[in-house]
């Protein structure tokens, strides 16, 4: 199939009541339906695996929204990345829990594990961000060509994904917040426009699994594990969508990473 027959409109997605991310299925399921994707997590005592089924979606010319039938994304980010900008090259070093750099294009390193680089209004903005275990950090940094500094900062969420046009960038971080009885599930889209940089949060909402993001039409759509998720940035409301098929997803086990 090539690259372009590959792609599908989200609109094909099979309607679901429930988002089916991190869902486990047995070691026997998988091994007779799921034989060569990767398995991120066995569960020995209760024989089942987790598998990262995470979706790609991209918008076309037109503006319609796809997703990728052949090709999942992975569930790590990239650790070591050179991002190229009209300032020069910037070079990750990420090594997780033990810490990381970018190289500057002047050759000035700064400590912390840089996932995405991207310019904006002549201005260039790093993402320092980590999730591993119960660690969980994002720091924003502006960079233009006088001075390079921190403009946000967060010690509970870690970042997702990323979405670009010619008015704002969106970046996507979530993870868990702690409440006076438990840790309950949070997220944040994050608006960067010209002079601003905004907040949106998801209270009780769990998009930790989304490593693709559309902004349009005041929708927030997210590839995540075996869902597409649509939700309206005001209300908060969702709706969820699936390319699995009605087999996949009763085999499903009903628990969660």
């Amino acid at each position: 199939m090539s690259a372009n027959n590959r792609f599908r409109n989200i609109k094909k997605l099979r309607h679901i009541d429930f988002a089916l991310c991190g869902k486990y299925y047995s070691s026997e399921y998988a091994a007779q339906h799921k034989n060569g994707l990767k398995i991120y997590i066995s569960d020995c005592a209760q024989h089942a695996v987790w598998i990262p089924e995470i979706i790609n979606i991209v918008s076309d010319k037109d503006g319609n929204i796809l997703y990728d039938t052949e090709t999942y994304l992975s569930y790590y980010h990239e650790r070591n990345e050179v991002f190229h900008t009209t300032k020069g090259d910037f070079i990750s070093a990420d090594h997780g829990e033990f810490g990381g750099t970018l190289t500057l294009p002047s050759g000035r390193k700064i400590n912390g594990n840089f996932i995405e680089v991207f310019e904006f209004c002549n201005k260039i903005y790093a993402v320092d961000s980590l999730s591993h275990m119960s660690i969980r950090h994002t720091d924003i940094y502006e960079n233009d060509d006088y001075s390079y500094k921190r403009i946000f900062h967060n010690r509970e969420l870690s970042f997702n994904a990323s979405f670009y046009t010619e008015k704002g960038a969106y970046l996507l971080i979530s993870g868990t917040e702690e409440t006076e009885n438990s840790f309950v599930p949070k997220a944040e889209l994050l608006c960067i426009s010209e002079n601003n940089l905004s907040v949106i949060s998801f209270r009780n909402k769990n998009y930790q699994t989304a490593r693709s993001m559309i902004i349009k039409g005041g929708k927030m759509i997210l590839g995540m594990d075996k869902t597409v998720a649509v939700i309206d940035i005001e209300s908060g409301q969702e709706n969820y969508y699936t390319p699995l098929s009605e087999e996949d997803e009763n085999a499903l086990i009903k628990r969660t990473i």
